[in-house]
């Protein structure tokens, strides 16, 4: 079957043939349907000193990826069913600190986590592959469109939820709000995680504003107004008159001046 992959101590990315695997008693096998590109792919291959596993010489690229279940190991212990839509989780904890053990592998404070497609473990620029039950996401078949921006969209919403917690810490019960208006966030930049970020706060009820430089009518600068945010260009002098102003991110309401 065919791979996409990159060799140590190369820029070029190439298509390869590898065995088709075959899923050990406990895995499942996966056929790819959708693999996203994104900014950490482009770095991989602009350094050209691609994270390989144990023993090979390439990295098979990929780690935005929508599949579907293929076929099932004798031992596998899931709900999940041939056919099945999946995403996948990316990153692999070390299983010795606390926060892999606790399943929070994001933030792993021994660096010994594996990554697929990005830190010493193959990725998903491939037609199949295998991988544990417990890594694999269902997803509802109506969502087949866009499952694979599941994993782009866990970055913005594990933000969110960061951002929240921390926020319900000093403000309880709306004590950093103003009566009659709606909480603001700030997004910079507006790449695709920017952009599902953006998105993410305008459906949760926020007054959403997006920093960026493109000119009037840019296809991301009309599609963020599209949904309802703010398109603040960082060239206008107008956009930053706003960020400083009354209603806008950095001002003092007691006397009006901005910080």
């Amino acid at each position: 079957m065919k791979a996409i992959a990159l060799r140590k101590n190369s820029t070029a990315v190439e298509l390869i043939d590898i065995p088709r695997p075959r899923p050990k008693a406990d895995e499942v096998l996966v056929k790819t349907i959708r693999c996203g590109l994104c900014g950490t792919d482009r770095e991989i291959i602009r350094r050209g000193i691609p994270d390989v596993p144990p023993g090979e010489d390439f990295l098979i690229l990929g780690h935005e990826c929508l599949g579907r279940v293929e076929a099932m190991g004798a031992e596998a212990e899931t709900d999940l069913k041939v056919g099945d839509l999946v995403a996948v989780q990316v990153r692999r904890g070390c299983n010795q600190c606390n926060a892999c053990i606790g399943d929070h592998v994001d933030y792993c404070y021994t660096g010994r986590y594996t990554e697929r497609g990005i830190h010493k473990v193959h990725g998903f620029f491939t037609e199949y592959f295998v991988d544990k039950p417990k890594y694999l996401i269902s997803v509802p078949n109506d969502l087949e469109d866009m499952g694979v921006l599941a994993e782009p969209m866990s970055i913005s919403t594990k933000t969110y939820e960061v951002i929240t917690r921390l926020m319900g810490r000093v403000c309880f019960d709306g004590a950093c709000s103003l009566r009659g208006r709606k909480e603001k966030a700030l997004v910079a930049g507006h790449g695709p995680i920017g952009i599902i970020a953006a998105l993410l706060f305008v459906v949760e009820g926020y007054d959403v504003s997006v920093l960026g430089r493109r000119e009037e009518g840019d296809f991301q600068r009309e599609f963020i107004k599209s949904f309802g945010a703010r398109y603040l260009d960082v060239a206008g002098d107008e956009d930053r008159k706003f960020v400083g102003k009354e209603g806008g991110f950095f001002s003092d309401y007691r006397g009006g001046r901005s910080w």
